[in-house]
């Protein structure tokens, strides 16, 4: 019998444990979002037990939570085949589907789960954002009148609740249910702060805007987490004067051709999911969407491994150094697409390891990247606006905002700087403004012929898994330019601690 265990580097170590201690500690990194490590239990509890359903299901549920899609949809078919009535298999396989895009087998899946379980407001969450990211409004709506008028209530069904208002401009009424579900006692920490978040977007939309604020204020209050602004401009100055040209002059360089990546980097919320909507329109484009493989590698090199990870020490970075995290990352990009020859990786904090990518890559064959800029105060209001999940600990407060938004800022004039890699501006203003140019000249910097699918970028169907995802659903609209004015009674912390970056 084995079970789990931790070392310092947050690899899995094995100690004696019976199956239900491993069965349990699963479901609890699953509930902490740990799901690499659950993955690495479930593989082996997989292999001891094959058909017990319980085990099957966790393995799906882990494998999604990984991003590991493929594998979790054939785990829960098999589970499904053998198991048609469990109604819980059926909703996570529709989930895993929705996650590959193949939203016909997603609808299908889940409404088996609602045959099976009519009544279940979890499943009737899944079905209804189901229905909505199909495009099928109408259906949608009559499915959450269905589920409230039978007085089916969780989080999913209030969340889609209020998409769908934003959605069709029915606010009123799901403003209304959305103020008694926050009435519940039984939510959990983080489901209230999601419906705090998605009912300071429906007072917005009727105009509150005093109420609008004081619950985006709330929201984030609920989501607040700890993060040092001065902390954080030392790492960054330390990072700089690390990533120095006359440092980077004596660096080795890896071997590899990374020729077919492009990073697109930014601000959060700067239209990063925007440009990559654009170019995964593309045929011979893959969206890779927010990979964790630059992540990871940067905070296996970062000495202090702080959640946004700043490496800050180079002085052991080797070509072998640079060959591995290469080979590490090209296989990252494999699995998103053997066949393009082009992905695109849109995390926008990997602006703080464009140093790092400019060495990890033979001279020539280094990756493109297109920097997304948006007026800084807009980019940090709708920071501020949004419920994020990731590490992002700087997004719920307005000064902390505005003081990590001036250090984005100097991280990015020192690589233009000191880079000379492939690298271009997108002006998300200059996009709204003549749309067609703009997109042009993206596929352009990308190295590809002109495809007109990509004007019609709303109307690809890929699966967008980042607060923007019904936003690139739409054509592009001027009135998310300067919506901060709105709002502009209340912003002073911001802009004080914007200073100089505010007219960026």
């Amino acid at each position: 019998m084995v079970s789990t265990g931790w070392c310092d580097g947050g690899i899995l170590m094995t100690i004696k444990l019976g199956f239900q201690q491993q069965f349990q500690q699963v479901r609890q990194l699953c509930g902490a979002g740990q799901y690499h490590a659950a993955v690495e239990i479930t593989r082996r509890l997989i292999r001891t037990k094959p058909s017990d359903p319980r085990v099957m299901h966790l393995h799906g549920i882990a494998l999604r939570g990984a991003g590991i899609f493929d594998e979790s949809r054939k785990t829960l078919e098999k589970l499904t085949r053998l198991h048609p009535d469990n109604a819980h298999a059926c909703n996570d396989l529709s989930l895993t589907y929705q996650r590959l895009g193949r939203w016909d087998d997603a609808l299908r899946a889940v409404s088996r789960a609602a045959e099976l379980e009519p009544d279940n407001a979890m499943i009737a969450g899944v079905h209804a954002e189901c229905l909505f990211s199909m495009g099928e409004y109408d259906a949608c709506g009559e499915l959450l009148d269905s589920c409230f008028e039978r007085g089916l209530e969780s989080q999913s069904l209030g969340m889609i609740c209020g998409r769908h208002a934003l959605r069709t401009g029915k606010v009123d009424e799901a403003i209304n249910r959305l103020e008694r579900l926050l009435e519940r006692d039984t939510l959990l920490p983080a489901h209230r702060a999601t419906l705090t978040f998605m009912l300071a977007h429906l007072l917005d939309r009727a105009d509150d805007i005093d109420r609008a604020f004081e619950t985006y204020v709330k929201a984030n209050t609920l989501r607040d987490e700890p993060f040092d602004p001065a902390h954080h401009r030392q790492r960054v100055d330390a990072m700089i004067s690390a990533w120095s040209s006359s440092a980077m002059e004596s660096m080795p360089r890896g071997r590899l051709d990374g020729s077919r990546c492009v990073f697109i980097v930014g601000m959060p919320r700067s239209a990063t999911s925007l440009v990559e909507q654009i170019l995964a329109s593309h045929p011979k484009v893959a969206g890779g969407g927010e990979l964790r493989a630059l992540q990871d590698i940067a905070h296996s090199l970062d000495p202090l491994n702080e959640r946004v990870p700043i490496i800050t020490d180079t002085s052991t970075l080797s070509q072998f150094t640079f060959d591995k995290a290469a080979r590490e990352y090209l296989s990252a990009i494999q699995k998103v697409s053997s066949s393009a020859a082009r992905v695109t990786d849109k995390t926008p904090a990997n602006f703080f390891h464009l140093g790092l990518v400019s060495r990890m890559f033979a001279k020539g064959k280094e990756p493109r990247v297109i920097h997304c800029i948006r007026n800084p105060v807009d980019t940090c209001w709708s920071c501020y606006t949004q419920s994020f999940s990731g590490a992002v600990p700087f997004a719920f407060d307005l000064s902390h905002l505005g003081e990590f938004c001036r250090d984005y800022v100097r991280v990015m004039e020192h690589w233009k700087s000191t880079l000379s890699i492939p690298m271009t501006d997108v002006v998300y203003e200059d996009l709204l403004d003549d749309p067609e140019a703009g997109i042009r000249r993206i596929i352009d910097f990308a190295g590809l012929d002109w495809d007109d699918a990509c004007m019609k970028f709303h109307e690809n169907p890929r699966v967008v898994l980042t607060a923007s995802q019904d936003q690139v659903r739409q054509k592009l609209f001027r009135s998310s330019r300067e919506r901060w004015k709105r709002y502009s009674t209340h912003l002073g912390p911001l802009i004080a601690a914007l200073g100089d970056a505010a007219q960026m």
